[in-house]
């Protein structure tokens, strides 16, 4: 079964204003397609009714929104865990394969006051309103109905401890000889001025299957990457890059001189019926090639956010994460760049109808 680096798991948006209708996240550990999924959804917002639950909570279900699960395989339970200190520590409904079987879905909350989280599995007909009873501490589940895990999980691959601190991060994707390197180095303080001071330079040329964007790519999903987590941008420099640094003629392909990358272009986000994104994974990179000066200029603007990826980059190139990869392949672009689809929202029979 494939580990995935945690990185690869969605992040999500919490609804913090109160004029947003109380909402839980309903996170997919399987593959389905959206016929399959909008039949669970249904489902969960059917609420058991007072006469085949006579012990019923006073809690109220809330709306839900759907997150599914990109990838091709069905994960090892303990990848819950993972999933909550992801997603904010915050309550979860959780659809696993066991679901399918039993009409049942998974509940992932922490109680007030309990160091550890909870996970709790309920008939799908009152997971909605269970889990706002026991979330909302209105009821304690005790003994065989829930079990603590710890956040040391076997699905989740073990990074690297290398951390990447400075704010201009340069990766040598391509060997080259010490003379070599010494040259592009100096070509590049020249280039880059008083910025080169905060950059720092990485040798990964040796690691990679391939001296280019998907052999770094795979390199840092790997369980060999030094890194706790890939950089959100950085610059990369190959042999093209030491080819214009050893021109001796007037330069007229300034644009080669490195490779611009950053997460922010491969972002696929979810959208719900009131516009808001509430739900995203990073699927990879967008990179070109440009000049280093612009490169610096690009790095600056999304550290501080002052402009998008699609308006520093118009003409990127997509690549994405292995694990990642069928599921983008199937995925709708516009310009280049994921579409987001607006999601629907699952209210309450209950609340719905009154």
């Amino acid at each position: 079964m494939p580990q995935l680096p945690y990185w690869q798991l969605p992040e999500f948006s919490r609804y913090q204003d109160e004029e947003q209708p109380p909402t839980w996240m309903v996170v997919f550990l399987l593959p389905l397609d959206d016929t399959e999924r909008d039949l669970f959804m249904k489902r969960l917002v059917v609420v058991d009714n007072l006469e085949k639950w006579p012990d019923r909570p006073d809690a109220k279900p809330r709306r839900l929104l759907d997150v599914p699960w990109p990838f091709d395989f069905i994960p090892d339970s303990s990848i819950i865990s993972a999933i909550f200190e992801r997603g904010g520590k915050e309550p979860l409904i959780i659809i696993d394969d066991q679901s399918k079987m039993d009409d049942t879905a998974i509940l992932l909350y922490r109680s007030q006051g309990q160091d550890d989280h909870r996970i709790l599995r309920a008939p799908i007909n009152r997971a909605n309103l269970l889990l706002s009873a026991a979330a909302g501490g209105k009821i304690d589940f005790k003994g065989e109905y829930f079990q603590p895990l710890g956040y040391e999980t076997p699905a989740i691959m073990k990074q690297g401890e290398q951390y990447v601190k400075a704010e201009f991060p340069v990766f040598v994707i391509e060997a080259m000889t010490p003379e070599e390197f010494e040259r592009l180095r100096s070509y590049a303080e020249d280039r880059m001025v008083d910025q080169y001071e905060f950059s720092e330079w990485f040798h990964v040329a040796e690691k990679l299957e391939s001296p280019d964007m998907k052999g770094l790519l795979a390199w840092f999903e790997s369980p060999d990457c030094d890194f706790d987590h890939p950089p959100r941008y950085f610059i990369a420099v190959d042999r093209w890059s030491l080819e214009v640094a050893d021109d001796e003629e007037p330069i007229t392909d300034l644009w080669a001189e490195c490779i611009i990358a950053s997460e922010d272009g491969e972002e696929y986000s979810l959208i719900d019926d009131r516009q808001d994104h509430y739900a995203y994974w990073r699927a990879g990179y967008g990179s070109d090639r440009m000049d280093f000066d612009h490169a610096i200029n690009v790095c600056m603007n999304l550290e501080q956010r002052n402009r998008g990826f699609s308006e520093l980059l118009p003409n990127a190139e997509s690549d994405n994460w292995k694990a990642l990869q069928s599921w983008a392949d199937r995925t709708a672009r516009f310009h280049g760049r994921f579409e987001c689809p607006e999601g629907e929202a699952y209210w309450p029979s209950e609340e719905r109808d009154s």
